[in-house]
């Protein structure tokens, strides 16, 4: 009975340390599975990008406000487009000439408050 009574404390410790061991690990490891986690995320699925702002439009659909014209002699084609229901000031840089109101556009980019379009899918 006493071999049992000692076996079973044995099991007891045994189970009590893998739990504190457990506990250890969770609170040590926790932050590096975190970081490791987050950077998956970027990483993988490219959620590194800002969220807000200007830079936060690189990428999206917008559609010309109305007609672009060449900024002074021959320089690109600006105007306004409409994005995510706010209109922005934008310059055409992939060397189209001509560019009607509703046209469909990509944001490539941006210069201070400007962005940087190019032709969009559904272009007609």
């Amino acid at each position: 009975m006493s071999e049992f009574l000692f076996s079973l404390l044995l099991v007891g410790l045994a189970l009590y340390g893998l739990h504190v061991l457990a506990e250890v690990l969770a609170l040590t490891m926790g932050p590096l599975f975190e970081r490791l986690a987050r950077w998956l995320l970027r990483v993988l699925w490219g959620l590194d990008r800002p969220l807000s702002g200007a830079d936060a439009l690189v990428g999206q659909q917008a559609h010309a406000h109305e007609d672009f014209v060449p900024a002074g002699d021959s320089g690109p084609l600006e105007g306004y487009v409409v994005i995510q229901g706010e209109r922005w000031r934008a310059r055409v840089v992939d060397g189209t000439r001509e560019l009607s109101a509703g046209k469909p556009l990509e944001v490539s980019g941006r210069e201070g408050l400007v962005l940087l379009v190019a032709r969009g899918e559904g272009w007609y």
